[in-house]
């Protein structure tokens, strides 16, 4: 996997840097030496980060609130922020749009046409809903993309904080909010803020299993989510080796525990479906074939594409900063080898990819949003990698600094011999053994055995006589035990 990940990274980068060479005017060369030596300075970087951090934290963590706290203060500034910017835009005029025209309530009771694409279907009722309550406005369809793409990002964030970490969810949650790419989707009427939405709904659900006992009946519900979610669009089964990834991580002990939970999770896929497909053809009165095989023609493939298209995303600055902290992941991969976490991340970045390359997402769905999505996780575990100690790396720590000690306290110890040392010295036939191998005496650092002290009653008892029997009853030294 981490093959795949500098195959990817490396032509990602190529790619941007040619980008920015146009862009400045470089000549192109320069983006292979720009290339080459940003690695070498996040590799140099990196070791050098991991290092400190090892040594820093080389003595046991003393747990604490304040960064704690500090997140909070953070998270909840960047979701201040993110609302002012949506609500900023609001003020601008909505543009035409063929959803708002087959949501508005009419008099005359419009219905809404069949789609076979699930999520389009699903968003136009949505609307409909929508305006019910609050009438036939533009602007109501607009709050209802801030609402949505807001509860989308903040669950999301929760689910990365729980699979990944501090910084990857503050990463998410700083690109989300800040980003022009996810403020511009905030304000555009589409089905992509509701399909956010329910996947991060299911997300957040699929990492609550980390602190499950591999009870399979957790996650029959989420594989039966799953399988709707894939049912509305293609993108959902992207939560298949997220799933995985939960099932089989390391809080997850014992192969009996992950089997009942694989089973529960391929049980509940295979009833999502089912019911999905039951559902289709009770309400447009289809044939199973006919449903599954115009599922097939929305998501067939297309000629391979050379080039990940990312409509709307024209940020180059933005796609540059992430692709930075994305390279630290090549270096900091070596740092924890058997604990590494960037394999379950790089498997949904690769299939976003792959989808886009073979031209399977929609035009409604192109799947740039969800490879933004995975591209900020990466980028904040590349830092978190190169700054995290796990067990391992704090007991190479703390054995170095034990041997550091030992090895101080023992000079010490050569250059002011004791008495006994002095006497052991003397005797050399009890300081060598067989081999002329010297014996170092130490200090019994085990108890010795206290001495047992008689214990006897000092205060006024008067118990029953049929009470006597559960007594220690004093015997004479010349009792011999025959009566």
């Amino acid at each position: 996997m981490w093959l795949i990940y500098l195959l990817v990274i490396g032509i990602a980068v190529g790619f941007a840097g040619g980008a920015l060479c146009s862009a400045v005017g470089a000549p192109q060369y320069f983006e292979m030496i720009a290339a080459a030596g940003y690695m070498l300075f996040a590799g140099i970087l990196v070791f050098l980060l991991h290092r400190m951090a090892v040594k820093l934290d080389a003595l046991p963590e003393k747990k604490g609130k304040g960064f704690l706290w500090l997140e909070r203060i953070a998270a909840a500034a960047l979701l201040a922020a993110g609302l002012f910017l949506r609500l900023s835009q609001m003020r601008e005029e909505v543009g035409e749009s063929v959803y708002l025209e087959l949501a508005y309530v009419s008099s005359t009771g419009q219905g809404i046409p069949q789609f076979s694409h699930g999520i389009v279907y699903f968003y136009v009722w949505v609307l409909r809903f929508t305006f019910l309550l609050l009438g036939n406005k533009a602007m109501a369809a607009v709050g209802l993309q801030i609402i949505l793409q807001m509860s989308g990002v903040l669950l999301l964030y929760f689910a990365v904080r729980k699979m990944a970490g501090r910084i990857s969810a503050m990463m998410l949650l700083a690109f989300s909010m800040l980003s022009p790419y996810m403020t511009g989707k905030a304000i555009t009427v589409s089905p992509e803020m509701l399909y956010l939405f329910l996947f991060a709904l299911v997300l957040f659900y699929v990492s609550r299993g980390l602190n499950w006992s591999g009870d399979w009946g957790f996650w029959l519900p989420a594989g039966v989510l799953t399988a709707v979610l894939g049912y509305l669009d293609v993108t959902g089964f992207l939560l298949v080796p997220l799933m995985a990834g939960v099932i089989f991580s390391e809080q997850k002990s014992g192969e009996g525990k992950r089997a009942f939970s694989a089973f529960g999770c391929l049980a509940g896929l295979v009833l999502g479906a089912a019911g999905c497909v039951t559902v289709d053809m009770l309400s447009s009165g289809k044939s199973a074939q006919g449903i599954v095989k115009a599922w097939g023609e929305l998501y067939h493939w297309d000629e391979l594409q050379l080039l990940v298209r990312l409509p709307g995303f024209d940020s180059l600055w933005l796609i540059l900063f992430l692709l930075c902290f994305m390279v630290w992941g090549i270096f900091s991969f070596w740092c924890h080898r058997k604990t590494e976490r960037f394999s379950l991340w790089m498997l949904c970045v690769t299939g976003v990819a792959f989808l886009q390359l073979w031209g399977v997402f929609t035009e409604e769905m192109n799947g740039a949003v969800y490879l933004f999505f995975f591209s900020t996780v990466l980028a904040g575990l590349g830092i978190r990698e190169s700054l995290a100690v796990y067990p391992l790396d704090r007991q190479k720590g703390e054995d170095k600094v034990q041997n550091q000690s030992d090895q101080n306290e023992s000079d010490q110890n050569k250059r002011e011999p004791s008495g006994a040392e002095i006497t052991s010295q003397e005797s050399p036939s009890e300081e060598k053994t067989g081999d002329g191998q010297e014996i170092e005496w130490i200090e019994n650092p085990l108890p010795l055995p206290k001495k047992h002290v008689r214990r006897v009653m000092d205060y006024k008892l008067d118990p029953k006589k049929e009470d006597l029997d559960g007594y220690d009853v004093l015997v004479p030294d010349n009792d011999d035990f025959d009566h």
